[in-house]
C-alpha cells in the first residue's frame, strides 16, 4: 500500500497577478517505509525546535515570508530561547497598535501571528537553510528496498496558457492521479497488487470537491484510461500532526518558485525523485506555451504540450 501525499502552490483563480502557475505535487511513500522517512524529517528539524519536534510544522509559505516580532535589535545574536522571549515581547507591543484597526485586518494580523509563530526563534536565513535541508533529505532518501521507493508526482500549470472552460484544480487533480495510478501498476508485490490511498492537508473548501472527482474516476475513469489501484476516498489530516504533508508542501512550493522565478537549485535537489518510466519522465509535466526550455520540458522533450 502506498499514501499519496498532495498539496498545492499558487492560486487557480487566472486573474491573480501575484503567481503564474498553479501546481499540485504528490510524494507516494509506501506504508513499509513510512517511519523510516518520517524519522528522516523529523531529524531535520530536530536542531531548530526549541521543545517538541512536532511543534515546529514545515510550511512554505509562512516560514519564507518576514516574521511579525523579529525586528528586535541585535535579535541575531541571541539565542533561541532569548529570540522568542524577544519576539514575544515584540508582538505584545505590536498587538497593542491593533486598537481602531478594521476588525478584517485585526483578523488578517491575528492568523499571521499565529501561524508564524512556531518560527519566531528563526531567522529568515534559518528558516531557508531549514526549507532546503528538508528538501535535500527527501531528494537523497532511499527507502533501503528498492521494491519500495518513494516518487514524486506533479502537474505545473501555466495558467494563461490554459484553454478558458478547462479548472486548473480538476486538471492538476487528474494529471497526478493517473500518474500515480500507472505508477502503482508498475509496482511489484509477488503476486498481490499494490493499492494506493490519497492523503492531503484538511481544507473544507477543496475536501469534497477532490472526494467528488476521485469517485468519477473510480467509476467512469479519466480520459487517458481506468484508475485501477487508487482506493477509498482521500483522507484529509491536518497538516501540523504529518510529516508527509509538510514536505510536500515543500515540494510543490520548490516547483512553482523554479517556473516563476527560476530559483533552480531548491528544486533540482527533488527533481531526481519525479517518477520515470523507461520511456523517461513521467511524473511531472509543464502545461506551457511552445518552446519553453525548463529542464522539466526539455526532459520529457515536447514542444508543445496538450491536455492528454
Amino acid at each position: 500500500m502506498y499514501l499519496l501525499y498532495l498539496d498545492a502552490s499558487g492560486v487557480p483563480e487566472r486573474n491573480q497577478p501575484a503567481n503564474s502557475h498553479y501546481v499540485l505535487v504528490g510524494l507516494a511513500v509506501h506504508v513499509g517505509t513510512w517511519f523510516r522517512l518520517t524519522k528522516l524529517i523529523r531529524k531535520v528539524k530536530r536542531k531548530y525546535t526549541l521543545g517538541d519536534v512536532e511543534d515546529l510544522e514545515l510550511h512554505a509559505g509562512w516560514m519564507l515570508r518576514p516574521i511579525p516580532g523579529q525586528s528586535v535589535l541585535g535579535f541575531d545574536e541571541l539565542d533561541y530561547f532569548s529570540r522568542r522571549d524577544a519576539a514575544l515581547a515584540e508582538r505584545k507591543r505590536l498587538r497593542e497598535a491593533w486598537t481602531g484597526l478594521p476588525a478584517a485586518q485585526v483578523r488578517k494580523e491575528k492568523k499571521t501571528f499565529r501561524l508564524t509563530e512556531p518560527y519566531v526563534h528563526l531567522t529568515r536565513s534559518e528558516r531557508i537553510a531549514l526549507v532546503d535541508e528538508a528538501l535535500e533529505a527527501l531528494g537523497r532518501y532511499r527507502s533501503g528496498s528498492h521494491r519500495h521507493p518513494i516518487a514524486l508526482f506533479g502537474e505545473a500549470i501555466n495558467k494563461p496558457e490554459l484553454p478558458g472552460g478547462i479548472d486548473p484544480v480538476e486538471q492538476a487533480f487528474t494529471q497526478v492521479v493517473s500518474r500515480f495510478d500507472l505508477f502503482l501498476r508498475n509496482q511489484r508485490s509477488g503476486r498481490q497488487r499494490v493499492w494506493g490511498i490519497l492523503v492531503s492537508d484538511h481544507d473544507q473548501h477543496r475536501a469534497g470537491a477532490l472526494t467528488k472527482l476521485l469517485r468519477r474516476f473510480q467509476v467512469q475513469g479519466t480520459r487517458w484510461g481506468e484508475i485501477e489501484r487508487v482506493v477509498e476516498s482521500p483522507f484529509f489530516l491536518d497538516s501540523r500532526l504529518n510529516s508527509g504533508v509538510q514536505v510536500v508542501d515543500l515540494c510543490a512550493y520548490a516547483l512553482r518558485r523554479y517556473l516563476e522565478k527560476q530559483e533552480e537549485e531548491r528544486f533540482r535537489s527533488i527533481f531526481g525523485k519525479f517518477y520515470r518510466t523507461k520511456t523517461g519522465l513521467h511524473g511531472l509535466r509543464h502545461y506551457t506555451k511552445v518552446g519553453c526550455t525548463c529542464i522539466i520540458c526539455r526532459e520529457r522533450g515536447h514542444d508543445r504540450l496538450h491536455l492528454g
